[in-house]
């Protein structure tokens, strides 16, 4: 109907554009209505927890070694999970303008080096566990990347693949390269993800588990901050996953990007 109100293609081309634009407009406002919202909770239930936290103390858990010890725990927890939760949403804002800007700043790197430097990071909790890793790269392959970025990147899977894995497990790292693409695969041996969720766990403060993910620190925003890392590389990523046997998180770049 929309069609015989209008004179000529041209002006249902305009039309047509003018509806996909309200459309898009709509959606980012009702993605940053919802980011908002989510932001504004995970804030506020750490800020609460603190807060009754010093007021039980000052109503007089302090005169009592053991109930102010414990208190001053739950304040340490929270207190670190709201900086972690802010240093993400920071880390999220800063890709974000990196994308905006054009400004990836990419040189090439050995990725072996960038998968390593990532592991570094991680190499108490693996061996904690008794977990077993394993990298299958040619020590050659290089890639055009941002270092501190894809390193990130790498991290949060590593992170992951830690810990929602199992006492004594693996984590294998694979790289390949495939028709000008740098394929970088990291399976674990964990718990496993129910396929209904791969869907949505890319989405900002998306959990499959929120009381295990906040046991061990985690904000819902690891594979936002990856996803958006792998799009500023002009890059994809895929799982593949099966519960109770762990999961496959592949990262794909193009080789030689020099113009991101």
């Amino acid at each position: 109907m929309l069609y015989e109100l209008v004179g000529n293609e041209k002006s249902k081309k305009q039309i047509l554009i003018l509806m996909k634009k309200k459309s898009l407009n709509k959606k980012f406002r009702k993605l940053r209505e919802d980011f908002t919202a989510n932001v504004s909770h995970e804030l506020k239930t750490p800020l609460t927890i603190i807060k009754g936290s010093v007021e039980t103390l000052l109503k007089g858990a302090l005169k009592n070694p053991e109930e102010a010890e414990h208190f001053v725990k739950i304040i340490a927890k929270h207190t670190d999970r709201l900086n972690i939760l802010i240093n993400d949403i920071l880390s999220l804002s800063n890709i974000e303008q990196k994308i905006k800007k054009k400004n990836i700043s990419p040189a090439k790197y050995k990725v072996y080096d960038l998968i390593e430097d990532a592991l570094c990071l991680h190499s108490e909790t693996i061996k904690e566990k008794y977990i077993l890793v394993t990298i299958h790269c040619d020590k050659s392959t290089e890639i055009t990347a941002n270092k501190h970025l894809l390193e990130l990147a790498l991290s949060n899977l590593i992170s992951n693949a830690e810990q929602y894995n199992h006492k004594n497990g693996f984590i294998k790292i694979k790289v390949e390269k495939v028709d000008r693409e740098i394929q970088i695969s990291i399976t674990d041996s964990g718990i496993g993800i129910r396929q209904k969720h791969i869907p949505r766990l890319f989405e900002r403060f998306y959990r499959v588990d929120k009381i295990k993910s906040r046991n061990i620190g985690g904000t819902g925003l690891g594979l936002s901050i990856v996803k958006q890392i792998v799009k500023a590389h002009k890059g994809s990523i895929t799982v593949s996953s099966k519960l109770g046997e762990g999961s496959t998180f592949t990262i794909i770049i193009p080789e030689g990007k020099s113009d991101l």
